[in-house]
């Protein structure tokens, strides 16, 4: 048997034997107590360092970003939560740390305490691609400015002239929330521009939802339900789900049929993609309302409207703060 005997090994030294590489078990003898543990701890940071396989090393079809960034959207992973430091008294608020992921990239969001935002201001606050938060001021329920393309929308704060009155005026995608408001339309879920508040959903299966906690009335044809008009952004090529709710209809006479409908546009004059109608047997009959449709759009940034109309005098569709009408659109 042939003994080999090193005493000491440097990384640019290669093992040979009679001018061939030595096989895997005859190195393994001859490192077999000069590497161990405690040699290893010792190197220097220039010869063994902590490393990272970053996505440039990776072949396309092998890379997690690119793989994260084709079955996945940019969305909030966990934390990031903004709330005001003394609601009612004080313009300051507070972010708790988060994860978010970008363009694939996993990013590490450091909590951001006790900023102050300006008076009598809608501030949206929004991530870019290195996790960094940017901050767009509008006057109080302007329209919502425009969402930098690779950047996440995570918030909106309202101020006043010297406070943030209320969690409300907190705005993070909430289906509750009423501010801002523009037109008698809170922006819940998303901007007025359709871009979400806050995605934490990577299947982005709700892209748009507007609601009512109220009555509404209709005397005429095809009324646009105040307060049901969804702005959305639908990514290329995909389906659509929509769908209109309120806990019941009625009419004050027996007429031929109450109609509910979703327009692509102006309600009457936009393009109507589904309609649902009931025949009323007598006055003051409630009866259920709703109606679901699925389609595919043909661009991206779309305004759905909910509209209803009864063929005689005036009808109704009921709303409450407990069962508030809504519309709703979701990817399929």
């Amino acid at each position: 048997m042939t003994t080999v005997s090193v005493t000491q090994i440097n990384p640019s030294d290669s093992i040979t034997s009679s001018g061939a590489n030595l096989p895997h078990n005859e190195i393994a003898a001859v490192v077999n107590g000069n590497l161990d543990d405690t040699n290893i701890a010792s190197l220097s940071g220039t010869k063994i360092t902590a490393g990272t396989l970053p996505a440039s090393a990776s072949a396309t079809a092998a890379n997690v970003e690119t793989r994260f960034t084709d079955n996945l959207f940019d969305y909030v992973a966990s934390g990031c939560v903004w709330s005001g430091d003394a609601y009612a008294s004080t313009r300051n608020a507070s972010m708790t740390a988060g994860v978010a992921y970008i363009g694939g990239k996993r990013l590490v969001i450091a909590a951001i305490t006790a900023r102050s935002f300006t008076a009598s201001k809608d501030t949206y606050i929004d991530l870019d691609t290195s996790g960094s938060p940017t901050y767009t001021e509008v006057t109080n329920n302007a329209a919502s400015p425009a969402l930098t393309s690779g950047y996440i929308r995570i918030g909106i704060i309202v101020t006043g002239a010297s406070n943030i009155a209320a969690v409300g005026s907190v705005n993070q995608g909430q289906e509750d929330k009423v501010l801002p408001i523009a037109s008698s339309v809170p922006y819940t879920v998303t901007d007025s521009l359709g871009n979400l508040i806050c995605p934490r959903d990577p299947n982005r299966r709700t892209l748009g939802y507007r609601q009512r906690t109220s009555d509404f009335t209709s005397t005429g044809s095809n009324t646009q339900i105040t307060e049901l008009s969804a702005p959305v952004i639908v990514p290329a090529g995909r389906k659509v789900k929509i769908t209109v709710y309120a806990k019941n209809w009625r009419h004050t006479v027996a007429v031929t049929n109450i109609t509910l409908s979703v327009w692509d546009g102006i309600a009457g004059s936009g393009t109507e993609v589904g309609r649902s109608f009931v025949t009323v047997p007598g006055a003051s009959y409630s009866l259920p309302c709703g109606l679901q449709t699925e389609f595919t759009p043909s661009a991206a940034s779309k305004t759905y409207n909910a509209a209803f109309s009864g063929s005689a005098s005036t009808g109704t569709m009921e709303g409450g703060a407990t069962y508030p009408m809504f519309i709703r659109v979701e990817l399929v």
